[in-house]
C-alpha cells in the first residue's frame, strides 16, 4: 500500500501495525470518498511464492485498488496478491434491462467481498 508522502508522515510504522489505514487517514484529516478496484489473476513469482508458501507459477488472485478523496486526489494505492485456496471473490448480481436486452449487473451497494477461507 502506498499513500502520498505528506499523509504518510502523519503516522508511524507502529501505529500502522496497530490501526487500520483508513483510521489513520481520517486522523490526518483525509476522508476516503470512492475507489476503483481491478481484480485479475497472476502467477506467483519466486519471491511471492516464498512469502505466500506456494509453488512458483501458482495462480493467485491479484487486486489493485486506488482510493480517492472528495476532490479526486489519490490517497491510497493498494496492490495485493491472495492465494485462491484461502480467499474467494464474491459479487452480488441482479438481472436488469428490458426483456429483449436483459443483462447481469453488480449490485452497487456491496459489489465485492474477499473472504478468508482459512
Amino acid at each position: 500500500t502506498c499513500v502520498p508522502e505528506s499523509i504518510g508522515r502523519t503516522f508511524t510504522r507502529k501505529e500502522l501495525a496497530a490501526q487500520p489505514l483508513l483510521t489513520l487517514l481520517e486522523r490526518a484529516g483525509v476522508a476516503a470518498d470512492h475507489a476503483t478496484q481491478d481484480i485479475s489473476a497472476e502467477l506467483a513469482t519466486p519471491e511471492v511464492a516464498r512469502v505466500l508458501g506456494v509453488e512458483v507459477g501458482s495462480p493467485l488472485i491479484a487486486m489493485v485498488r486506488t482510493v480517492f478523496d472528495e476532490s479526486g486526489r489519490g490517497i491510497e494505492h493498494l496492490r495485493a496478491l491472495y492465494r485462491p485456496d484461502r480467499y474467494s471473490v464474491r459479487m452480488t448480481m441482479v438481472r436488469r434491462g428490458q426483456p429483449s436486452d436483459r443483462r447481469w449487473e453488480p449490485v452497487r451497494q456491496r459489489v465485492m467481498v474477499l473472504e478468508d477461507l482459512a
